[in-house]
């Protein structure tokens, strides 16, 4: 079990664009059985872009997904690797269109496009997931799940500052772990630990 590597930010490339259809939630698109996440995989990172795969149209219309993800997805491993959550969508390479007021990936009608998620290891004792990981979509644990409203709802308050750090260091603590042995196989400042406990704050607020 070696070091967490961590990509704090996508190389972000983002075109202006006027939305012809709404700009929708993943978790809704999925529900109403218009899109469907597959070849789930990791990239080899713990933290950031870790996770990619396909979005697929099963419509013949258009689906533009909201690059922030008010439902985080759950990636449960196929096998006994690490598990993921992730809070936010692009597409390869961080590539996104914006309308003015949404970044959005769009998913042409009867298409296989491919995604990166913004994802974050939810075992510490286990290593980053690499391509040879496959994972399935699943519900999410009931004792992670406060957590990770509150890092989503941080970050979307929050959308000029780089939360990426700070989202993985709270899921951990929140399960047990202490900053002294998360720093011997994860590199964090300072920054990344003040913001680590605002979302510590914001996750006691809702009890």
């Amino acid at each position: 079990m070696g070091s967490f590597i961590v990509m704090r930010r996508l190389p972000f490339d983002h075109y202006d664009a006027t939305s012809q259809s709404a700009v929708e939630q993943l978790h809704d698109t999925i529900a109403k059985g218009d899109l469907t996440i597959e070849a789930i995989v990791g990239t080899g990172s713990s933290t950031g872009p870790a996770i990619k795969g396909y979005l697929v149209n099963q419509s013949s219309v258009v689906q533009n997904i909201n690059i922030h993800l008010d439902v985080p997805v759950y990636f449960a491993n196929r096998g006994k690797g690490q598990n993921m959550v992730a809070t936010q969508v692009y597409g390869r390479g961080g590539s996104f269109f914006s309308d003015g007021t949404h970044g959005f990936v769009s998913i042409p009608g009867n298409s296989r496009t491919p995604v990166e998620f913004v994802a974050f290891c939810v075992d510490f004792d286990k290593s980053n997931p690499t391509s040879n990981d496959l994972f399935d979509v699943t519900d999410m644990p009931a004792e992670i799940h406060g957590v990770v409203r509150s890092i989503t709802e941080v970050e979307q308050a929050n959308l000029n500052s780089d939360l990426t750090v700070a989202a993985q260091l709270a899921l951990w603590v929140t399960q047990g772990e202490s900053l002294e042995d998360i720093r011997e196989r994860f590199e964090f400042s300072q920054i990344d630990v003040a913001w680590m406990h605002q979302i510590l704050r914001h996750l006691d607020a809702q009890h």
